[in-house]
């Protein structure tokens, strides 16, 4: 985008899109274009951008956001330890009924069978699958990544501080912080205000904020913090 927040700007009186207007000032796209909107309102992109962060950050690190991204941390836990443990359950009675395959073929070959190519090739097949699931389960055994964080308030507290003030800061920013920053933002509205100065309204999402801070997919369903 040609600046952090492009796309994500709309105004707040005709629902249009914000955009550049002149050099490097934003303003209702269809005020310039077609004159049927009565927003006079135009404001820097670089106090846009300064504005939206700090409210970003505001919002997402309220206690009380904080206290719902713990809530979650822990219920995804929970869920993905029983996840585990239903796949290591099926695991071992896969497991279970492979070493038993393998145990009665070895002995049909004992017996005579191994002049039959069915039996052979029976044995190499369960064979097979039995190394394969004592692999899966030793993989297994260790503690899923999500399990392994204590402090998912902190670490949470200390990434959506990295990616503001880093961005705040007016450092260049990779493509990865961009589109973090971007995904954590469902929409900006500019209205005019009282006072003349433009009023700037943050949609933030927080379960992007969360699914970030847990490991999961990030998924933009709507807007659940403002």
């Amino acid at each position: 985008p040609k600046h952090l927040f492009a796309g994500l700007l709309h105004c707040g009186v005709c629902g249009g899109g914000f955009a550049v207007v002149t050099r490097d000032r934003l303003g209702c796209a269809r005020r310039r274009e077609a004159g049927t909107c009565d927003n006079r309102v135009r404001v820097a992109v670089g106090e846009v951008q300064a504005r939206v962060l700090a409210g970003l950050q505001s919002q997402l690190l309220a206690p009380e956001a904080v206290t719902l991204l713990v809530r979650e941390y822990h219920a995804e836990r929970d869920r993905r330890r029983r996840e585990e443990a239903r796949d290591q359950r099926a695991l071992e009675r896969k497991l279970a009924r492979a070493e038993a395959a393998v145990a009665n073929l070895v002995v049909a070959i004992a017996e005579g069978g191994a002049d039959f190519a069915q039996v052979r090739d029976a044995l190499a097949t369960h064979t097979a699958e039995r190394d394969r699931l004592r692999a899966t389960l030793a993989e297994r055994e260790a503690p899923p990544v999500i399990a392994l964080h204590p402090h998912i308030a902190d670490a949470y507290r200390a990434r959506i501080a990295e990616l503001v003030t880093g961005t705040a800061q007016g450092a260049p920013l990779g493509n990865d912080v961009k589109t973090a920053i971007r995904e954590l933002v469902e929409r900006i509205e500019i209205s005019p205000g009282a006072d003349g100065r433009a009023e700037i309204t943050v949609t933030g999402s927080l379960e992007t904020a969360i699914a970030m801070a847990t490991g999961r997919p990030t998924r933009r369903k709507g807007s659940d913090l403002t």
